[in-house]
């Protein structure tokens, strides 16, 4: 809003309300919004239960399923509790209005409409839709299996749906119909998640003494631009390779020494303006933290990772890297020569 001082969102706290970790807690958040009598509301009280139940696991394993990354979506999307508690309303209306329940119906409205609607990649829409093959059927008013051991569960009230998913075995890929290896990359990045924030809190100090932050980062900063090479003369080797730019091998050369001298560029620019800002010569902006950060606690900063080869190596091993690679391409223009 135009009326609230910009000073002032300066200063304010966003909160969001996020989902909660794990299929259980979903499971959980997603009955809530049944307490009550909301599940006795429909003609067909028992079909609607059951459905239901099946609807807040669809909700919890699609929610949950972006802990494993691209192996769970190809995008993120931003599913909702809106989006199950319009599905149910729309279940409880279909069938209150029909005499036979319209599975491929409730499949297309949930699918391509309400969850579906969210959804922009194919491969992502047809999974959605293999989810909701599986879990709205007939067999959801049977018992069916949601995965191994645990099955929907016969129609009762909210606090009985509550006392099942509270007993449901230990959450495992086999819920979200995946291979028990998708879990390792997932469990690879809790595992960086918790060791980072512990060398956050212990202030990455190792060995015989604890040196300020300040100090750590201006050090961290002279041995870089001491190790950084110059970048590489692009003019010249524009006119070493001149008679011969129809070559792939020499396109691809230089595009490589292009790359090179642009991360070289930006590592000596961001550089020497975080040592200006640590002398007080230039204003600390946002950017600057950031990179201050990152050379604190040892991980590659933003701007750098984003002119850079995929690399999970840590600071210090990635600017070793860096330093071979330009001094190799620097070497090899030196005697560049044409066949």
């Amino acid at each position: 809003s135009n009326a609230i001082p910009i000073g002032l969102l300066q200063r304010c706290i966003k909160v969001s309300n996020e989902p909660p970790q794990g299929l259980k807690a979903n499971i959980l958040r997603g009955l809530n919004l049944f307490r009550g009598d909301a599940l006795e509301q429909c003609l067909k009280e028992n079909e609607f239960k059951s459905i239901v139940f099946c609807l807040c696991y669809f909700h919890a394993v699609i929610v949950e399923r972006r802990k494993f990354g691209k192996q769970g979506w190809n995008r993120v999307y931003p599913f909702n509790l809106g989006d199950l508690s319009v599905s149910a309303q729309v279940l409880r209306n279909y069938l209150d209005d029909q005499p036979h329940i319209p599975w491929d119906d409730l499949r297309y409205i949930f699918g391509e409409i309400m969850y579906g609607g969210h959804i922009t990649d194919d491969w992502d829409r047809r999974l959605c839709n293999s989810y909701l093959l599986n879990y709205i059927n007939p067999s959801a008013l049977s018992g069916g299996d949601l995965f191994d051991g645990f099955k929907v569960p016969s129609p009762t009230e909210y606090e009985g749906y509550v006392e099942v998913v509270e007993q449901m075995p230990a959450e495992n890929p086999s819920a979200f119909g995946m291979h028990a290896n998708a879990e390792i990359e997932h469990r690879l990045q809790l595992s960086d998640h918790l060791f980072l924030n512990i060398n956050r809190l212990g202030g990455g100090a190792a060995g015989g003494g604890v040196e300020g932050k300040t100090e750590r980062i201006k050090s961290m900063i002279d041995d870089i631009l001491e190790k950084l090479p110059t970048a590489i003369d692009m003019t010249d080797v524009q006119d070493k390779t001149s008679g011969d730019t129809g070559n792939p091998y020499t396109n691809v050369f230089l595009q490589e020494c292009s790359y090179l001298n642009a991360l070289q560029a930006e590592m000596l620019r961001s550089l020497k303006e975080a040592d200006s800002a640590l002398r007080g010569d230039v204003t600390l902006t946002e950017a600057i933290e950031i990179l201050m950060g990152c050379l604190f606690d040892g991980t590659i900063p933003p701007s750098w990772a984003k002119l850079s080869w995929a690399t999970c190596r840590s600071l210090g091993a990635w600017v070793q890297d860096f330093v071979a690679r330009l001094s190799q391409v620097s070497a090899v223009c030196l005697v560049l020569r044409l066949p």
